[in-house]
């Protein structure tokens, strides 16, 4: 008993001083936590039965959103933050946010003045939703599938917590498809800690690292720390369709 306490303690300490707490809960990360997280997700036949069954069951249990925990406005208050300096550093007119799930958080992030923002989403009923909900003048939301494509001509691409739930076919596609788009940056999901990219079905999850193989991307132009201790520590990297063809070999 005292032991949980103390525990429950220590993450309450963690959760108050991310500044703080962050750096050193990655450095220990690897060394502390053993597991490895990996769920193939044997149970998934293809990307969007996958995902509108996670999504309509909330298999990702939690209460305040649908697109999991990492979606939740507690988790995502110091990136609201961070998210919109970038924004406004990369002078981006028109966002792509896919896929963009529930909105819950993205909602609350207060973009540039001027910029359009597009909502992605492979689950159709979702894409409607939102649009009725919250489209308008600077704000709309289509149904796409990141790895069909094709994908939009924006200034800035963000493809959060979705690369991590595909098989990794499917993530060197994803990544072709921004290769072969208008888009000069994208600011994605990845993990420091990996050393190798487990291979999962449509659905699934593991720990990604995008600049080991299969996938061989560059350091980042720059990254933006996603994760509040005592959660993995995971960040959004930015990495220009320079960079990610210089890495697929794409003349």
């Amino acid at each position: 008993m005292i032991g949980a306490h103390l525990k429950n303690l220590a993450k309450l300490a963690m959760r108050n001083s991310p500044t703080l707490a962050n750096p050193l809960w990655a450095l220990a990360y690897p060394y502390i936590i053993r597991r490895d997280g990996t769920y193939f997700g044997s149970e998934y036949s293809d990307r969007a039965s996958a995902f509108e069954q996670i999504f309509d069951e909330n298999r990702w249990l939690s209460c305040e959103s649908r697109s999991g925990r990492g979606s939740t406005l507690e988790y995502t208050k110091p990136l609201r933050k961070s998210l919109a300096k970038c924004l406004k550093d990369l002078e981006v007119r028109t966002f792509l946010d896919a896929p963009c799930g529930d909105f819950n958080w993205m909602q609350h992030v207060e973009l540039p003045e001027g910029t359009n923002y597009i909502g992605g989403d492979i689950l159709g009923r979702l894409v409607e939703e939102l649009q009725q909900r919250y489209g308008g003048a600077s704000r709309s939301f289509r149904q796409m599938d990141i790895v069909e494509g094709p994908l939009p001509k924006v200034d800035l691409w963000l493809c959060r917590d979705v690369l991590f739930h595909l098989p990794n076919q499917d993530v060197i596609t994803v990544f072709h498809n921004f290769a072969n788009s208008e888009i000069p940056f994208l600011l994605t999901t990845t993990y420091n800690f990996p050393k190798r990219n487990e291979d999962i079905r449509p659905g699934g999850f593991r720990f990604i690292n995008l600049q080991i193989p299969p996938f061989h991307l560059p350091r980042p132009l720059s990254r933006i720390t996603d994760f509040i201790a005592p959660e993995p520590p995971r960040y959004l990297g930015l990495w220009s369709k320079d960079q990610v063809r210089a890495a697929l070999n794409v003349g």
